[in-house]
């Protein structure tokens, strides 16, 4: 006969929230214990989301920034306490009635939501101070991952008003863009000291690659510097010197990075009016 312990710790009004615990007797029953929480999907929230007793969240960060979102779009400012790695608080800047308490699930990797009060008697909040830096970027981010990478501080800050109805500053907005930025295109001092390795590598899997760096140094002391770069591949230039007219065309970008430059692109179209990039220079 198989005994199961049950002890319930608090108990609200289901509308507020509870905090309840239970000792299960065997792994079938906390299986089918377990099975009754959905997992939080970021997809779906939205101001008029329901959050819900039970819910499970794949981390403590995915938790913040889920209730940190969900405040702001609804104009309520929030801040955190009993913050580490098991467990976290989210309460109310300006009223004693909301909070929100999340904890790490036994034996496992996920972390339920144990405590709601989801009900706030403030007043909505224009400038949110919940709209952090990193919350602000990380929407940049994405917008600038779908191709709209030409946005100014103005835009940013009338996007963050009409879509999340809060205000940010201009200074907030240039910073955001700036991590935005660095997040997309990555670090390009980082990128500029990989080109030795690349044309390595280029060159390896095959000889025929050609790949020439140049680089500018005034003395001994100083270290050299990037100056040029030029890459031919083995294949593009064979298909090139068999099937294709010896006529080349040029076309050159502008690098939009600190260091600045263009990017010069040699090519050519094989007979089936296909381009063939041919080569490249920096």
């Amino acid at each position: 006969m198989q005994i199961i312990f049950r002890r319930q710790i608090q108990v609200h009004d289901i509308d507020h929230g509870y905090e309840s615990e239970e000792l299960l007797s065997n792994d079938s029953e906390k299986d089918d214990y377990r099975r009754k929480y959905s997992s939080f999907n970021a997809d779906e929230l939205n101001k008029d989301h329901k959050l819900k007793l039970g819910l499970e969240f794949g981390s403590i960060k995915e938790f913040k920034d889920a209730i940190r979102k969900y405040n702001v779009l609804n104009g309520k400012e929030i801040r955190f306490d009993l913050n580490d790695k098991t467990k976290v608080r989210a309460r109310c800047r300006h009223c004693a009635e909301y909070s929100v308490y999340v904890s790490k699930v036994s034996n496992s990797e996920t972390y339920k939501l144990n405590t709601l009060f989801n009900k706030h008697i403030c007043g909505r909040v224009f400038h949110n101070k919940s709209a952090k830096l990193a919350w602000v970027a990380k929407i940049l981010i994405n917008k600038m991952k779908a191709g709209t990478t030409d946005i100014t501080l103005k835009d940013i800050v009338g996007e963050i008003i009409s879509n999340y109805s809060t205000g940010i500053t201009l200074s907030r907005a240039f910073r955001a863009k700036h991590i935005a930025k660095s997040v997309i295109d990555g670090n390009i001092d980082k990128q500029y000291g990989l080109l030795w390795r690349y044309a390595a590598e280029l060159k390896q899997r095959s000889v025929g690659n050609t790949c020439v760096i140049r680089v500018f140094r005034s003395s001994l002391e100083i270290l050299p510097r990037f100056r040029s770069f030029y890459m031919c591949l083995k294949g593009p230039k064979l298909a090139f010197k068999k099937a294709c007219r010896p006529l080349i065309g040029v076309d050159d970008c502008h690098l939009k990075n600190k260091f600045g430059g263009q990017l010069l692109i040699f090519v050519r179209r094989d007979p089936n009016a296909q381009h063939l990039p041919l080569a490249f220079g920096d």
